[in-house]
């Protein structure tokens, strides 16, 4: 383990998902149910345990093989002997509801290598470090029950296409967190701009001091008299609704922190560092709600990184998009100029076409007249924002992110089909 802490990521091949089918299994549970004991005869058994239904999303691959490849790595027969006795310990990969069979490839023949370590890529994997394996072993030896502390590393993965190489923006890397609290009630995606805020300065005052700009959005030299915002993306918090259904309540399951695509190795650690700190926030009248990071077990859409990262023509704002400027005419297409030079000053491409709306283009999303309008300096009224539609005319990737809230969790969009 130790030396495979050492190894840069490896290549990956694997095979295309069929299909995808997430049906309900029933299973013995292992305590009673508000402490009365209830039980069913398990058929075929003289066992009597409670059954419930849970859900295992499973899909065939096209090649059932998947291969992790450490290209020009020679291990010693020493290393080769301990990597046999690792593998034969493994059965399960991720979670343990993924079993796994696993075994040594000496060398790949007829492989075709289709998912590379890419930094515009859209899918983000843990990768080992060095110092990984004595992180776990303390933390099991603080608490057994305890979950493993967030990885530090992670690299982001693209699948080998001969195609075109898909349109960007200015963020890519995205580290999500499911919300839970003991409030009973939701959180209405309204409130996201007040539930952001409190998450920012809770990594600020958790980062190492003094915090990183790339987590304030200050320029050096900043003061709490006079704030100067920092030139060029930083970390942007945002704000992951139950939206796109028919069902859709709207409601913020989860936060997202998504780190510019051009970012020093050490402020992304720094960033990693305040976001591995805070694991509860004090929303006050809203409750305490705890922060916990997702895993590629998390089958919650809206907590799935794919969501928002899956390439599209059509985007369309899930919190409404904040102007720099209010426009001169709002219906008579300087709004949509606005809107496009957003655009380019997000590192996205100027879109062939803009539709602005009071009225969410996607389920479960509130009128923007609903969302509270983001504040500006001391004296100054509140920056006006609606909601949009923006086509391409060729995919973009996302995570999408336009206006000037687009930090603060304004500005976020989501592709749909078209």
């Amino acid at each position: 383990m130790l030396w495979l802490e050492k190894l840069s990521p490896p290549l990956i091949t694997c095979g295309r998902a069929l299909y995808c089918k997430n049906p309900i299994v029933y299973v013995p549970v292992n305590e009673n149910i508000e402490g009365k004991k209830k039980s069913s005869q398990v058929q075929g058994t003289q066992l009597l345990r409670v059954r419930q239904g849970r859900r295992f999303a499973r899909a065939p691959l096209t090649d059932p093989r998947v291969i992790f490849w450490w290209q020009d790595v020679v291990p010693t027969l020493e290393i080769r002997r301990a990597l046999g006795e690792l593998v034969e310990g493994i059965a399960s990969l991720g979670h343990s509801s993924s079993l796994v069979r696993v075994e040594i490839v000496d060398r790949l023949e007829e492989l075709e290598l289709t998912v590379l370590p890419d930094e515009y890529g859209n899918m983000t994997m843990r990768t080992p470090y060095p110092g990984r394996l004595d992180e776990l072993c303390s933390a099991f030896k603080s608490n057994p029950n305890y979950r493993p502390p967030l990885a530090r590393k992670w690299t982001t993965y693209k699948v080998k296409s001969n195609d075109m190489t898909i349109r960007h923006g200015s963020h890519g890397e995205m580290f999500i967190f499911r919300l839970s609290g003991s409030a009973p009630f939701y959180l209405p995606i309204e409130y996201s701009g007040t539930i952001i805020d409190v998450w920012r300065r809770a990594l600020v005052q958790r980062a190492d001091q003094p915090p990183s700009a790339m987590i304030t959005g200050h320029a050096p030299g900043s003061s709490l008299e006079d704030p100067k915002p920092l030139k060029g993306p930083y970390m942007a918090l945002l704000p992951l609704a139950d939206i796109g259904h028919r069902y859709a309540r709207g409601h913020i399951m989860g936060l997202a922190a998504v780190l510019p695509v051009e970012i020093e190795k050490q402020e992304r650690e720094s960033c990693l560092t305040a976001l591995r700190r805070v694991k509860k926030l004090n929303l006050g009248e809203l409750g305490e709600w705890s922060l916990e990071p997702c895993d590629a077990s998390e089958r919650r859409k809206a907590l799935q990184v794919e969501t928002w990262t899956q390439s599209s023509r059509v985007w369309v704002s899930v919190t409404p998009f904040v102007f720099g400027k209010y426009p001169k005419r709002l219906w008579d297409g300087d709004a949509e100029k606005v809107i496009q030079e957003a655009c380019l000053i997000a590192g996205l491409p100027e879109p062939a076409d803009v539709s602005i709306s009071q009225y969410s283009f996607i389920l479960g999303v509130p009128p923007s007249f609903r969302f509270p309008g983001l504040p500006q300096k001391s004296g100054r009224p509140k920056r006006f924002h609606i909601h949009v539609r923006l086509v391409f005319a060729e995919e973009v990737q996302g995570p999408v992110l336009v206006g000037v809230g687009r930090h603060r969790g304004y500005g976020l969009f989501r592709q749909i089909g078209g």
